[in-house]
């Protein structure tokens, strides 16, 4: 299989952005809006929602639609990190046409790799089109239809089997706030291609997995969460302009590393619930604000596939 390393592509995340990401997805968690608490967390300071940087891996493959995606959150990204995507595509087989990719995310200060994982985008099935003039006329409102109120449940709280679940809708203004924001990110001297997604194709289906934050962050569960990974197929593409569910249930739940897994659906009410995507989520439950700074989610997470 031949594969090919897409030029590296550099962008900073801002404050502005996050915010405009919170106001986009709905996900207000006060581990990445609330200042306080972000002083007085782990970190002692607001992170950057982890999906946020997931977005510019769309400007490198515009045109395709997603089929799969997974990532791995290994350290957290901050406001005004610089951060590098080096992403390595491999040729589609003619079996499936399908193009998977290979991607990282590093901070550039300290070289350290922040966040990785793997996506499958189908070449023969393209996104929708943004019209421009209708996103502009369009009053923007959160994806999700009804605001969430965030929770704050402890991990004692939560049990298996817990669910919950919220309508959302994506329109061509969405995806116009999410092109605009995330060129704003990027750096003098970007390579052409990273304009491509302003001249080309929106990505619902990335939009509605921005859907696994809000659930981590405003619903289960909630304030104490952070996300550390998950994993994601498609069925078939969304659509702009109509309705669709978020759900989720808990299906274990660890003590010991005070995780969460989670199973999760995007289906289309008015299809008796065809189900359009589905894949797993895992989240930390952070005790409080002054627990001890952890050693890594990636030796949390060692520790839990190991019990």
């Amino acid at each position: 299989m031949l594969t090919e390393t897409k030029e590296p592509l550099r962008f900073r995340i801002s404050h502005d952005m996050v915010h405009a990401f919170a106001d986009l997805t709905g996900d207000h968690s006060s581990l990445h809006v609330d200042p306080e608490y972000g002083e007085e967390c782990m970190f002692g300071q607001n992170i950057v929602h982890g999906m946020l940087p997931l977005g510019f891996l769309f400007f490198l493959n515009p045109n395709f639609s997603l089929h799969r995606l997974s990532a791995r959150f290994a350290k957290p990204v901050f406001i005004n990190d610089l951060l590098t995507l080096e992403l390595t595509t491999s040729t589609p087989s003619a079996q499936d046409n399908l193009l998977e990719a290979e991607f990282s995310f590093r901070e550039d200060r300290s070289s350290a790799i922040v966040t990785t994982g793997n996506l499958v985008l189908a070449p023969g099935t393209t996104a929708p089109m943004v019209s421009r003039s209708h996103a502009l006329t369009v009053s923007r409102s959160p994806i999700p239809i009804v605001p969430l109120q965030q929770q704050t449940l402890e991990l004692a709280q939560i049990q298996k089997g817990d669910t919950a679940e919220f309508a959302f809708h994506i329109t061509a203004a969405h995806a116009l706030a999410l092109e605009q924001f995330l060129v704003e990110g990027l750096l003098d001297g970007a390579p052409a291609h990273a304009l491509a997604l302003s001249r080309s194709h929106a990505p619902p289906n990335f939009l509605s997995l921005c859907m696994i934050s809000t659930f981590v962050g405003m619903s289960i569960p909630g304030k104490h969460a952070m996300l550390l990974n998950f994993q994601a197929a498609f069925q078939r593409s969304l659509e702009l302009d109509h309705d669709y569910r978020f759900r989720a249930e808990v299906i274990f739940k660890s003590t010991s590393t005070a995780t969460l897994l989670k199973n999760f659906v995007i289906s289309d009410p008015a299809a008796g619930h065809d189900v359009l995507a589905a894949g797993k989520i895992n989240s930390l439950v952070r005790k409080h604000p002054h627990s001890a700074p952890l050693a890594s989610i990636a030796e949390r997470e060692a520790a839990r596939v190991k019990g």
